[in-house]
Parts: C-alpha cells; sequence; structure tokens
C-alpha cells in the first residue's frame, strides 16, 4: 500500500487485480473496470420463431377466404417447426394426454390407406387426415397470452370482411341458377344443363337472368 499526493492510500489485490482506493474516512472505493464479454446466443432460432409467428398469422387471415393459403401456411409454418427442433436452445414440448391417441390414429389411416383398393386415391387423401397437425403447430408455438390475442383478433377481423364481402356478392348477384331448360335450347350443345349455375360467359360476369339472355343472344 502506497500513499498518493492528495493523501489517499492505495491497494492492490494480488488475486484479482482489482485496484481500490481508500479515502481518509475509510471507505473503500473500487476502481473502474472493463465489463466481462458475455456471448449472445444466435439469432437464427429467433428469426425462425418470427417467421412461424408470421405463417400462424398468415393461417388465421386466410382461413376463412382461401384453402390455398392456408395449405401454403399450414406447411411452411410446420417445415420451420420441424427445422426448430434441431436449433439450439431446444424446443420444449407440451405433451397432451391425446398425443398418442391422434398418433396412434394417423398410423392406422396411414396403414388402411396403404393396403386399401385404391392405394393411389386414398394415399392423396392422408392429407386431410394430417389437418390435425394444425392444433399442435398452434398449441405448441403461441408462447404468450398477448399472442392469443392477436391470432383470435385477426381470425375474426378475417370472417367479418369475409361476412361482409359475400354480403355485398349476393346483394349484387352473382350468377344464374338454371332450373330447367327448354326442348329446343341450345345450352346443352355447349355443355350447360339445367340445375348448373353460369357465373359468367366469355368473361363477362352474370349477376341476373336478363344479362344471361342478352348475352346468349348477342351471341346467336
Amino acid at each position: 500500500m502506497k500513499v498518493d499526493q492528495d493523501g489517499e492510500a492505495t491497494g492492490q489485490r494480488p488475486d484479482a487485480g482489482l485496484q481500490t482506493k481508500f479515502s481518509p474516512a475509510g471507505i473503500r472505493h473500487p476502481a473502474p473496470t472493463l465489463a466481462p464479454r458475455i456471448l449472445q446466443p444466435s439469432s437464427f432460432p429467433q428469426w425462425v420463431e418470427r417467421a412461424l409467428a408470421g405463417c400462424l398469422a398468415l393461417l388465421a387471415l386466410a382461413a376463412p377466404h382461401s384453402i390455398a393459403a392456408t395449405q401454403f401456411a399450414w406447411l411452411v409454418g410446420l417445415a420451420l417447426w420441424v427445422g426448430r427442433l434441431g436449433l439450439r436452445p431446444r424446443f420444449v414440448w407440451r405433451r397432451t394426454p391425446v398425443d398418442y391417441a391422434l398418433l396412434g390414429l394417423f398410423c392406422l389411416t396411414f396403414v388402411s390407406a396403404l393396403f386399401s383398393y385404391e392405394p393411389d386415391l386414398s394415399i392423396g387423401k392422408l392429407r386431410a387426415a394430417s389437418l390435425f397437425t394444425i392444433v399442435y403447430l398452434v398449441a405448441e408455438n403461441v408462447g404468450s397470452r398477448r399472442m392469443v390475442r392477436v391470432l383470435a383478433l385477426v381470425l375474426v377481423a378475417s370472417c367479418m370482411v369475409n361476412v361482409v364481402w359475400t354480403f355485398g356478392v349476393y346483394a349484387a348477384g352473382r350468377g344464374v341458377k338454371l332450373k330447367s331448360l327448354t326442348t329446343d335450347s341450345p345450352l346443352p350443345a355447349i355443355g350447360i344443363r339445367a340445375g348448373d349455375t353460369v357465373l359468367d360467359i366469355d368473361g363477362e360476369r352474370l349477376r341476373d337472368p336478363a344479362e344471361f339472355a342478352r348475352a346468349i343472344d348477342a351471341r346467336g
């Protein structure tokens, strides 16, 4: 220990290399040191989780409107989820009492499809049987109540938009349903039969029987 020019004593701990300064009042003040460097985990799993959240939002948004968009969000979400299982930190699987029952049901369905009379047709139908994975995709990747509220709000808002759009379409009119045809009608020759609903003719949308009649007369 030595005394500096200000009359304060300074000392150095040999074990830690930390310099301390002692004031005349006897209060020890540690000298500032560099903060330790902490290695942060890779941000790639975080981006995967964000992409999963985006797929869930797209699933909720597209469910009332488009089967194709819903299946796209479902398949991409499943692929990201499977990829996330191999990243650190490890994914924590929340098991439920029905896991083995659902897995057993799907395995039996798969075996029955392989040995059915039409395996090609039955195996193609397995996609419908695998839709139960949507439940796990949502349940295992929704990690907070805030996310539950957001997804529920997106789903409800999308449904309301669909209801308003459907009401507007039917209020304006969409297509013409043919209840019966006369014997001399030219429509059966072009593949139109009684009970069909004609939505358009050569790209021209139909909203009422008068438009349908005018379109047929214009084309002879």
